[in-house]
């Protein structure tokens, strides 16, 4: 399987990564996060076909919901690695073709093993942003990151796709990759992943799950991590939009194998306020543990899914970024690339 990726050896003698104690076993929270500055965002008529979250509205604040989510992840000690607009070192780049590049997580991805994925992405103008990987390499190194290697994931035969953190929803400390079924998150290119990291992740868990007919006509959920998130202690699961109920007590059953509780989230929630949408990171410090959502799901969840979540002892940390999640059809984690990044460089 190993032929159908591309890896590039880029080893460096002291690579500052965090390496776990076991070798086989990954920290399930990075400890720093890349986003990108969205000088070219706008609404994308090409992922509108399978996410309609979407709206196609005038009113664009998304450069200044950027920098306030900025100043406040790094209030609140979250080291923020922030990557510029290109166009100034590639004039191949412009507006028509990045507009989804405040969603960096989508195409690129490290992994607590000191490499970087280049993910397969469903749509053209989403698979250009690829050429990315020379800026992205650049400003991670900025900060004291160097990969150890880079993996280039190939589409399918056929196109399929696997859109990164997007399509895969990873629980690192227990070892199992979940994945909800989509044209972006193809089970063919999640075997290859799984082939290639198959040191650290022993299981996937593939499962079908199925939008509102009043917001999206019954079509599966376009990213998994619209319906799941996994922390250190916790994880937040839509199981109302798991019909099958085998798939649905897998899940279950499985995260609570890992020392997870779960963390119900209704489908009202996932839909109308992105609350399973978030990412659990550690301070730069690595002191802290803090969880990035967006207002609108702070606003949605419960007290008690709050406080079951507080309980873990993490912090909430709420994006203002209603434009984006309106137009991009995003929210927070999608905005932020997860870094495992040496504290002692930090």
């Amino acid at each position: 399987t190993l032929n159908h990726s591309k890896p590039h050896n880029m080893s460096s003698p002291q690579s500052p990564i965090i390496l776990p104690s076991d070798p086989h076993k990954h920290a399930q929270l990075a400890n720093a996060v890349l986003m990108v500055r969205p000088t070219s965002f706008k609404f994308n008529i090409e992922s509108f076909e399978t996410n309609p979250n979407q709206k196609n509205i005038q009113q664009n604040n998304a450069m200044e919901e950027f920098a306030a989510s900025v100043k406040l992840l790094t209030d609140n000690g979250v080291h923020v690695i922030v990557m510029e607009d290109v166009s100034e070192y590639d004039k191949v780049w412009n507006d028509e073709r990045s507009p989804d590049e405040i969603f960096p997580n989508n195409v690129f991805g490290t992994m607590p093993d000191g490499s970087i994925i280049v993910y397969p992405m469903l749509n053209r103008n989403r698979q250009l942003e690829a050429k990315r990987l020379k800026h992205i390499r650049s400003a991670l190194a900025k900060e004291n990151y160097q990969a150890s290697h880079v993996v280039e994931l190939l589409h399918g035969p056929k196109g399929e796709a696997l859109e990164g953190t997007g399509s895969l929803v990873i629980d690192h400390d227990g070892g199992v990759v979940y994945m909800a079924r989509s044209e972006r998150s193809s089970p063919l290119v999640l075997k290859r992943f799984m082939n290639l990291h198959s040191k650290y992740y022993k299981k996937a868990v593939c499962f079908d799950s199925v939008q509102s007919q009043e917001r999206g006509q019954g079509m599966p959920f376009y990213h998994t991590n619209v319906v799941m998130s996994i922390g250190e202690g916790f994880a937040l699961v839509c199981l109302e939009s798991i019909k099958d109920e085998t798939e649905r007590q897998l899940v279950v059953d499985t995260l609570k194998e890992s020392g997870k509780e779960v963390i119900d989230v209704s489908l009202k929630q996932t839909e109308e306020s992105f609350c399973c949408n978030a990412l659990e990171v550690r301070t730069r410090d690595g002191q802290d543990k803090v969880i990035i959502m967006s207002e609108s799901a702070q606003k949605g969840f419960t007290t008690d899914q709050l406080k079951r979540m507080k309980d873990t002892g993490s912090k909430i940390v709420a994006l203002p970024i209603t434009t984006i999640e309106q137009i991009g059809g995003g929210s927070a984690r999608c905005m932020c690339m997860e870094v495992w990044k040496d504290r002692n460089n930090a």
